[in-house]
C-alpha cells in the first residue's frame, strides 16, 4: 500500500508522538488504515528483531464531570473526567 499526502510530507504530524501508535483511534475512512498500520508495525518489528518495540496500556479520557468510575480508574489525574477507557 502507498499513502500520498497531498499537501506535503507529514504535513499534519505534530512531532510530539514519540513513536506512539494507536490501533483504534481512527474512525470512518481512516479506521482500516489505523488497524492495518498498527499490525504492520508489530510485524516489521518482529521480522527485524527490534526488541524495543512493545505494546503498552493507554488510557483515553474525556473531559467533563467526574464519576465514581473515572475516580476509581484514574485517581491520579487532575481535573474533571467524564469518561475513560483502556485502549
Amino acid at each position: 500500500p502507498l499513502l500520498v499526502d497531498r499537501h506535503s510530507v507529514a504535513a499534519a504530524a505534530s512531532g510530539k508522538g514519540g513513536g506512539f501508535l494507536a490501533r483504534d483511534w481512527g474512525s470512518g475512512p481512516t479506521e482500516q488504515l489505523h488497524t492495518t498500520s498498527f499490525a504492520l508495525h508489530q510485524e516489521l518489528a518482529e521480522s527485524l528483531g527490534i526488541t524495543s518495540y512493545r505494546k503498552i496500556p493507554v488510557l483515553s479520557v474525556t473531559p467533563g464531570v467526574r464519576s465514581k468510575r473515572t475516580t476509581d480508574i484514574c485517581p491520579w489525574l487532575d481535573g474533571e473526567i467524564a469518561d475513560s477507557r483502556w485502549m
